[in-house]
């Protein structure tokens, strides 16, 4: 809209709605407007794809709801490790991974990068330091990750990056959810994708903590309850068991569970039972 906008030479009358749905029909898309130089492109450089924020995603020629997805399959598949990962993301569009594949740089590349320089260190340490601020500065180091399963607001608000408005967030989706079955959870309780990711380091949980609810009792308020599940997928999901009842397999069969939904909801359903998830 800002694109049309801005090529736009003359001021234009107030238009109606329909003639208005006309005209946002011919803009173009993403990689056409890169193509028409309506937009820039993202800068030269390595692109660290398992940190981009929605932000970085549009850059790259991504639409604002493509965007929003690969932050949910990233999720979903635990961060991109590999161009293979990333590759099956459909919402990638023609032509994506040939034209920024050459500047893509995966986890695995850092790893890498970051040994090598700890092993450079490592031959020449640093005597400068006196030995007492070194061991200090070491066992600042090594603190150990916050369970989010079990912290107060008080310990939550003593951690950097942690102050009342995102420990308010994280308590507030604990009780709704049942507790956090993984870090990734981190984005969707705070709805800031930057802010999550920059702290999730210093969380740690685990699926075995978490409230697990019976498929076949849960009510659409219930389900709306769960991670990923919004109250139109929450009415639809109840109505689907109420009539072909909530094994894994089953369930695995509802639409409207698609592969990001299902990791996400699957840790907290359970009934004991074989049969179900």
């Amino acid at each position: 809209m800002e694109a049309w906008w801005a090529a736009m030479r003359e001021p234009v009358e107030p238009i109606g709605v329909t003639e208005l749905l006309e005209a946002l029909w011919w803009l173009p898309g993403p990689e056409q407007a890169l193509e028409s130089g309506l937009v820039k492109a993202f800068p030269s450089g390595p692109i660290d794809v398992d940190r981009l924020d929605s932000a970085g995603w549009v850059g790259l020629g991504l639409s604002p709801r493509q965007a929003a997805s690969a932050m949910r399959y990233r999720q979903a598949v635990g961060g991109f490790r590999n161009a293979e990962v990333l590759g099956r993301m459909r919402v990638l569009p023609d032509g994506w991974m040939e034209r920024h594949g050459d500047r893509l740089v995966f986890p695995v590349d850092l790893t890498t990068r970051e040994d090598k320089g700890q092993k450079a260190k490592a031959v020449k340490p640093d005597s400068s330091l006196p030995e007492p601020r070194r061991a200090g500065a070491s066992q600042a180091g090594q603190e150990s990750p916050v369970d989010l399963n079990v912290a107060d607001s008080l310990t939550l608000i003593g951690l950097p990056g942690v102050g009342p408005w995102v420990s308010g967030r994280i308590l507030a989706a604990r009780r709704r959810w049942g507790g956090f079955a993984d870090t990734s959870l981190l984005v969707e309780a705070l709805g800031w994708d930057s802010l999550a990711r920059a702290i999730m380091p210093r969380f740690t949980c685990g699926p075995e903590a978490v409230h697990r609810r019976c498929p076949d009792s849960l009510s659409v308020e219930e389900w709306e309850a769960l991670p990923g599940i919004g109250r139109r997928e929450a009415a639809t999901l109840a109505r689907f068991v109420g009539h072909h009842g909530g094994s894994r397999e089953t369930l695995r069969s509802c639409r409207i569970l698609d592969s990001t939904r299902w990791n996400r909801v699957l840790p907290y359903l359970g009934c004991g039972g074989e049969e179900h998830p």
